[in-house]
């Protein structure tokens, strides 16, 4: 064999040898690739990596205020998952979610235990009583360790926004304060003037029908807190006090109605009803979204103008307090200044050309009962008739509307200007200017005769009458006290009966016809979304294509590839 010859053979000799030796070496690696590559997957695949928190909540983000709410989420940093949030009228760094009062920036937060699958879950009762919230958008923070909004930056954290729009039906409290008890009373005689208000606030009192009277009384600092007074007793007793504004009050037998709002700077809440029993002390709130204002009740009836958000609308609603059940008046436009007496509802149609119309409950009729445009101020109901201000004249009267004969009867007529009329069976009575200051004044419809209640040189409003109890405002101690006087030679007039509205009831249209709509009393709560099982507990998404990119790698290098 020649020399080259045997060159070529130790050559091909040794390049077999190393491509032997090279493929020796693979098939080990590969034995040890393979096991490496799927221990590294089955790894991220159950095992957690440090610094995951996730939080989300039950349903889709909208609720209700009393409605429960339960979070829920992922924590494999810490045995304990830490809550807190921030909304309107909250501390801007956070309070809890429990007690809205006790701040998160002291320290004050909640707190539920993660699991051994590192999941978490907290149930937070909105309706609790340090629960304080308006409507809103609230943001949920969910952290790994005590912190507060300033200092859950370098924390695992994660958030959650959810937004309440209304309150749900009913919400009971505790009354506020129980009756001051008059240890000698004796009733005073009818025909003099009782004071009724002492603080030195400007009050007025509501509408009421026999000898509870309710009252607003107005703080200067723009709070404003409602009281009772029992003109049997001599008892007073306040029914909403605190930081909210309590106002116009309305009273039927054993159940006071009356608005309330909250105020914080430039920010304003809604303004919801609210319904005062006397003779449990239980305050219950009744609302819808929007602005509810102008309350009236009459029996178990309930009217007020409902002003849904945005103000589209000005409606008109009915509840009937016994049942709960909710009904839509069929309007013209938009309803303003309702009055309810019985089975009758009245509010005024059309503010361009204000006239006052009708709905008859038991007949289920609609009309308009003026046709004139003069109305000043809000027209009142009572038994079958209405009572208004016009001032189709010189200056402003007062007139009154027999429903059932159709007679309209001028009250008076010039002297001034005559305003703000009440009404109770055959009486009326309104403000009067005839004396150049503002004086109370009656009518009686039976014989035609015409009174003046008090003949004190001070000013007297908001006037109001109740049977034969009429009750006004009185600057003579030098701020407005409520005061009022029983007329003599006064028959209260009959009980007005108890009327009821139907549980269910067809839907109204937009055009005033005979029809009704139900409003929904309960809201569904959406069922609760569990927690996935399959989702495997700190698996960052940053790592995924890793894990798969190493396992493609090893497969392509098993075929050959380079």
């Amino acid at each position: 064999m020649s020399e080259a010859a045997a060159g070529r053979g130790c050559m091909g000799r040794d390049i077999r040898g190393r491509r032997s030796s090279v493929n020796g070496r693979w098939r080990i690696s590969r034995s040890i690739v393979f096991p490496l590559c799927a221990a590294l997957l089955i790894g991220l695949v159950i095992w957690p990596v440090s610094g995951v928190i996730t939080i989300t909540e039950s349903a889709q983000g909208v609720y209700q205020i009393g409605e429960p709410v339960t979070f829920s989420g992922l924590n494999t940093e810490n045995t304990t998952t830490y809550l807190f949030m921030i909304g309107p009228y909250l501390d801007e760094r956070g309070t809890m979610l429990s007690n809205t009062s006790q701040l998160a920036k002291d320290g004050h937060l909640d707190s539920t235990g993660v699991g051994s699958d590192w999941t978490w879950s907290f149930s937070w009762d909105t309706s609790g009583p340090g629960v304080a919230l308006y409507e809103g958008v609230y943001l949920i923070y969910a952290v790994d360790r005590p912190a507060d909004k300033s200092n859950v930056v370098g924390k695992n954290h994660d958030t959650r926004t959810i937004e309440f729009r209304g309150r749900l039906l009913p919400v009971t409290t505790p009354p506020t304060e129980t009756p001051t008890p008059v240890p000698t009373w004796t009733r005073p005689p009818a025909g003099s003037d009782v004071r009724v208000s002492f603080d030195p606030t400007n009050d007025a009192p509501g509408k009421f029908d026999g000898l509870i009277l309710a009252y607003e009384a107005v703080r200067g600092t723009g709070d404003s807190d409602i009281y009772l007074y029992d003109i049997a007793t001599g008892n007073t007793t306040a029914i909403a006090t605190g930081p909210a504004i309590q106002r116009t009050p309305a009273v039927s037998g054993d159940m006071v109605v009356y608005t309330a709002y909250t105020k914080k700077g430039w920010e304003q809440t809604d303004t919801d009803l609210y319904l005062y029993r006397i003779s449990t002390g239980e305050t219950t709130r009744i609302t819808l979204p929007g602005e509810q204002v102008n309350p009236r009740i009459s029996g178990n009836l309930l009217a007020w103008q409902d002003e849904p958000p945005g103000h589209s609308s000005v409606n008109l609603m009915l509840q009937d307090l016994s049942t709960g059940a909710q009904m839509k008046v069929p309007t013209r436009m938009w309803a303003y200044s309702p009055d309810i007496s019985g089975d009758q509802v009245i509010w005024i149609d059309n503010p361009a050309g204000p006239a006052v119309y009708l709905y008859d409950l038991t007949g289920d009729t609609w009309q308009r009962v003026t046709n004139r445009t003069g109305i000043q101020g809000q027209p009142v109901l009572d038994r079958g008739r209405i009572a208004w201000a016009d001032s189709r004249g010189d200056d402003i009267d007062i007139f009154v509307l027999d429903l059932a004969t159709g007679v309209e009867t001028q009250v008076t007529e010039g002297d001034g200007n005559q305003f703000t009329p009440s009404l109770s069976g055959d009486r009326v009575v309104w403000i009067d200017f005839r004396n150049r200051n503002h004086d109370v004044y009656t009518y009686d419809l039976a014989t035609g005769r015409t009174t003046e209640v008090t003949t004190n040189p001070a000013e007297q409003e908001n006037v109001q009458i109740g049977g034969c109890i009429v009750a006004w405002s009185d600057d003579r101690n030098g701020s407005y006290d409520v005061y009022y006087q029983e007329l003599s030679g006064c028959t209260p007039p009959p009980a007005i009966g108890m009327v009821s509205l139907p549980e269910e009831t067809p839907v109204a249209t937009e055009t005033p016809v005979t029809t009704r709509t139900t409003v929904p009393t309960t809201v569904a709560t959406p069922p609760e979304t569990p927690v996935p099982t399959t989702q495997s507990p700190g698996f960052p998404a940053a790592l995924a294509p890793a894990g798969i990119g190493a396992a493609l790698l090893a497969w392509r290098r098993s075929k050959g590839s380079p």
